[in-house]
């Protein structure tokens, strides 16, 4: 065998020693505080044609030391990125802290109530003012005929009568047996008070309450009802009482 290349041929000889490699001193890429400075990471671009890609070597390999590198590309679409995007949270009052609406929903359907209800009221006094307009008229007047026995009325020649309230005052006029010149005029003495006194109607009914042979005369206006008694051929100035309606 031919002698090694490194055995010594005579005693002055020495092997070649090897040369120790000198390890490249740590770049400082790793901060005292263990973060990477991710700009160390990437080379600057020569103004050559040719680029030169370096390669990353961690200095240390000490678990402790080492970091996780999180390097996004941006080169997806656009449209892509906007899909990938957390939604945003609506910016306002924590759900939390907000009051619940239940409360509001109530309310309002209280006053839709209670305007409906106002609103039937209105529209029912306004038919029946309507209503009162076409039959008595303003100044609210009633007329009637009858039979009473003033100045020897009868069927054929009844006496007349005519209610009217003028200004909330209630007054009767009758033409006995329909002669003008039997003209006779009642003050009842009713005066209506209230909003619109001068609206209420007035209506007339004869009707015996004493039993004595003679119709009395009844005024009813709103919720009252007053007899006035016939005696002398004409109806006393004093109600006789209080009738219910």
């Amino acid at each position: 065998m031919p002698p090694s290349r490194y055995r010594p041929s005579m005693e002055t000889e020495q092997p070649p020693t090897r040369t120790k490699r000198v390890t490249r001193a740590p770049r400082e890429d790793i901060d005292t505080q263990g973060q990477i400075d991710e700009d160390a990471l990437y080379e600057a671009r020569t103004h050559t044609s040719v680029v030169r890609q370096g390669t990353y070597q961690p200095a240390r390999t000490d678990p402790q030391a080492t970091c996780r590198v999180s390097i996004h590309v941006h080169n997806q679409p656009r449209q892509q990125r906007q899909h990938q995007q957390p939604p945003l949270l609506p910016v306002g009052i924590p759900r939390r802290f907000q009051f619940p609406r239940w409360p509001a929903y109530a309310g309002l359907i209280g006053v839709f109530m209670v305007g409906g209800w106002l609103g039937i009221n209105i529209g029912q006094h306004a038919w029946q003012t309507w209503q009162d307009d076409m039959q008595y008229g303003r100044p609210r007047t009633y007329q009637i005929d009858a039979v009473v026995g003033h100045n020897h009325d009868s069927s054929a020649a009844p006496s007349h009568f005519l209610a009217l309230n003028l200004h909330g005052q209630i007054t009767v006029i009758e033409l006995a047996a329909g002669d003008p010149g039997h003209a006779h005029s009642y003050k009842t003495g009713i005066a209506l008070t209230g909003g619109e006194p001068d609206l209420n109607p007035v209506q007339l009914v004869f009707q015996d309450i004493d039993h004595d042979g003679k119709p009395d005369m009844i005024v009813r206006v709103g919720d009252q009802s007053i007899a006035y008694k016939n005696e002398n051929d004409v109806f006393s100035s004093t109600p006789m009482k209080e009738v219910k309606a």
